[in-house]
């Protein structure tokens, strides 16, 4: 993530907005998994990580078993949140996150069944501008509703 605002990046910028916003849309008590980088906000907003995925890049992807076990543990263990966070992985020789067929798009097909995007902080993280999408899950998004302020 980036940590610099103005005039050097708009992204520090976005992800102050989107920090401030988060800490008062989420219940107490709400998990947060961020996806694909970003651990810093569950630190930055005292958010548990139901998971043990921190990182999704396509080295810890192998690592954790591929994308249809973490999708089994995110079935297992599913967060009231997910931050969708625009991470280009240009590194790799792959588009952004879910938007090569080789990798992220597993993830991002459970995401988009079981989670309703609250929220868009910048551009929609899906391309080459920075962005951060907040999304609840869709099962418990009366409850999590009911709580917001």
């Amino acid at each position: 993530m980036h940590a610099f605002g103005l005039p050097f990046s708009e992204s520090g910028t976005i992800t102050a907005a989107a920090l401030e916003n988060m800490a008062q849309t989420m219940p107490p008590g709400a998990t947060l998994v961020v996806i694909p980088d970003g651990i810093v906000l569950n630190y930055l907003l005292r958010r548990e990580n139901p998971t043990p995925y921190t990182v999704f890049d396509p080295v810890l992807m192998a690592v954790y078993g591929g994308e249809e076990r973490v999708v089994e543990t995110l079935t297992a263990h599913p967060p009231d949140y997910i931050a969708l966070v625009q991470r280009n992985f240009y590194e790799y020789g792959l588009a952004p996150f879910g938007q090569d067929p080789r990798f992220g798009r597993t993830i991002l097909a459970w995401v988009d069944k079981h989670y309703e995007v609250v929220q868009v902080y910048g551009a929609p993280p899906i391309g080459k501008v920075f962005g951060i999408a907040l999304l609840r899950c869709k099962s418990t998004s009366g409850e999590a509703a009911s709580h917001a302020p």
